[in-house]
């Protein structure tokens, strides 16, 4: 009889000791090695431990994760105190991009009035400025065209924004020329009031007295549309040519600077 009993291959594969794996290291080959022939190896090639990560082995494998930085206004705006002082300095004009009715209300002194509804960057060029700030009421419009003539700085002249416009100068404590008999009110906000109290009139009386009042309100929507399909509108037009709204020259005793 045997000293110990004899076991079916299957059952002896059940109690065959493993040997346990290395896993504190491994050889890391370079790329190159793996297509090459065997046996061959690289002279310098080296064993790492498993927590170095193997590094690059050209620079097309490197990928730039370096955020991008979104192009922002910060650049091409300035306050209403760095603009004052820049006007000072020779070569730089302020212009004022807001409708000729709002310039002949309040303006800045010395500014020459491009409303944005005409601006050009070659427009602003022919100025013959090194240095150009823009101003409107409020800061939306000047930012628009100064960033629409932003190509000019290619030919040597900066195209700036004065930020808060009108309002932040006169807020600054800075002098504006006033022209007391011009209405509070430009041409546009008055466009707009119209068109508003249309619209509502037309949809109060057509839902309250007879629905044939509804064609007001379209009619308004129509001539919205075509405003801004063609960049005219009638009704400003009209506006502009009421007595009221007519430009006329300050005379003696309607204008005020302050």
């Amino acid at each position: 009889m045997p000293d110990r009993p004899v076991l079916h291959p299957a059952q002896a594969a059940q109690f065959r000791p493993h040997r346990p794996l290395d896993t504190t290291r491994r050889t890391v080959l370079r790329a190159d090695e793996r297509f090459l022939p065997e046996g061959a190896k690289h002279d310098d090639h080296t064993e790492r431990t498993s927590d170095q990560p193997p590094p690059l082995e050209h620079p097309m494998t490197a990928i730039d994760t370096a955020p991008v930085t979104p192009r922002t206004s910060a650049g091409i705006e300035i306050d209403a105190a760095e603009a004052k002082r820049m006007l000072v300095q020779p070569g730089t004009i302020l212009v004022d991009c807001r409708e000729s009715d709002e310039h002949a209300r309040e303006r800045i002194p010395g500014a020459k009035l491009i409303p944005l509804s005409g601006l050009t960057a070659r427009e602003v060029g022919e100025l013959g400025a090194k240095r150009v700030i823009i101003h409107c009421r409020s800061g939306r419009r000047s930012l628009d065209a100064a960033t629409r003539c932003s190509g000019l700085a290619n030919g040597g002249v900066e195209v700036l924004s004065m930020a808060g416009g009108i309002e932040a100068w006169r807020g600054a404590g800075f002098g504006t020329e006033v022209n007391t008999t011009r209405p509070k009110l430009g041409v546009m906000q008055q466009t707009q009031l119209t068109i508003g109290a249309c619209v509502t009139a037309g949809v109060a009386l057509g839902f309250f007295v007879h629905p044939a009042f509804l064609a007001l309100p379209a009619f308004m929507g129509l001539g919205l549309v075509f405003a801004g399909a063609t960049g005219t509108c009638g009704l400003a037009t009209l506006l502009s040519m009421a007595p009221w709204n007519r430009l006329e020259k300050c005379a003696g005793g309607s204008c005020s600077t302050r």
